[in-house]
């Protein structure tokens, strides 16, 4: 594994600066710039730099949520107007209300096209952060900017405490791994989402790893998006959960499996890639229907287990990948395990796999 993505994990840092200024505004009147003043706390404006950290709080600022209606009621815009990419270093998102995807809670946007948000190391070595620690959805809107998120050889870690959603509409660009370890989920891995949901005409193109340590990552199922950005970066499982929205999600990335890929969500998953390079293994459908299909080897270490409660649309499909798969066992509750050849190739188990079928079925299809 590449060598600057353990130091991204190991160097996380979650230190507020003392100079953080504290957004003002939360009626939208006059305007929802950031370089108008009078929408900061102290009637100062921030300025680009690596040192810069942008608080986003309620309105009022709370603790603790009150009732469901709360969230439209706290919703606001908030506008990077910078004509050049704005630096900054740490934003940090402790908004109350509900975390529903539909009522957005904070919105960011970047209205210049040569703008949009610039994420650097700090003078003190901190690596830039994105905390989302409040139960309100936090929503980076694609806006007129062509790169709405810029990051660097320094990454970006997105982590907090808040169960509130976090997502990414608009492109992520530059060349920097991406770390997450968002903590406001909870046993059954319901909470927090951080959602990548770029469109295929602004994709997202940074290069550089996806390193999931914990939290729900949601992907993006149009064609062409890239939520992982380039095809030749790594999703990197360290924890967390892994599910789709839209339609069938495709994965072209390589996976490697340091924990169990736990894949979850009522939406169909393609990986087009090898799985391995762990210690981990495969889980399909913990906590809702969920079905997959392999189309590269799947070299993971300890198994692959499909789980339901009576859900017989849990299923996975080992599919032309043309060698046999070194997994140690399969175990199917309630779902299907298929070995489909369309091609011409075969698609094998490894001979010492052991395979446990509860309430499930086995099927061979094609030259198998």
């Amino acid at each position: 594994m590449r060598n600057f993505i353990m130091a991204i994990v190991l160097t996380m840092c979650f230190t507020v600066a003392a100079s953080a200024q504290t957004w003002n505004n939360y009626t939208g009147l006059p305007n929802s710039n950031w370089s108008t003043a009078s929408n900061w706390v102290g009637g100062v404006a921030p300025v680009s730099g690596i040192d810069t950290v942008l608080n986003f709080s309620s309105t009022p600022p709370q603790t603790v949520p009150p009732a469901l209606g709360f969230q439209p009621t706290g919703s606001y815009l908030s506008t990077n107007d910078s004509a050049a990419p704005f630096v900054l270093n740490l934003m940090r998102f402790d908004g109350a209300g509900s975390s529903d995807l539909a009522l957005p809670g904070i919105t960011i946007i970047s209205s210049a096209a040569a703008g949009g948000i610039s994420f650097q190391t700090n003078l003190s070595g901190d690596n830039p952060q994105i905390l989302q620690d409040g139960s309100g959805s936090v929503h980076f809107a694609n806006g007129p900017a062509v790169n709405d998120l810029q990051i660097s050889m320094g990454g970006l870690f997105i982590g907090g405490s808040g169960r509130g959603h976090l997502t990414f509409a608009g492109t992520i660009a530059g060349s920097g791994a991406l770390s997450i370890n968002q903590g406001g989920v909870t046993a059954m891995f319901t909470g927090a989402e951080v959602r990548f949901a770029p469109s295929p005409s602004n994709p997202n193109t940074f290069t550089g790893d996806v390193v999931l340590q914990a939290g729900n990552l949601a992907l993006s199922g149009v064609p062409d998006a890239n939520p992982l950005g380039d095809p030749t970066n790594m999703l990197v499982i360290g924890g967390g959960t892994v599910r789709g929205f839209g339609s069938q999600v495709t994965v072209p990335n390589g996976v490697a499996a340091i924990s169990d890929l736990v894949l979850t969500g009522t939406q169909s998953f393609t990986f087009a890639n090898t799985i391995g390079g762990g210690s981990g293994g495969i889980r399909l459908g913990f906590s809702a229907p969920a079905s997959a299909q392999f189309l590269a080897p799947i070299l993971v270490n300890s198994g692959i287990t499909v789980e339901g409660q009576g859900a017989a649309q849990n299923s996975i499909n080992l599919r032309d990948n043309g060698t046999a798969n070194a997994v140690s066992n399969f175990t199917v509750n309630y779902g299907n395990i298929t070995l489909n050849n369309s091609a011409g190739t075969l698609t094998r188990l490894n001979s010492t796999a052991a395979l446990h079928l509860n309430n499930a079925s086995f099927t061979l299809l094609g030259g198998n």
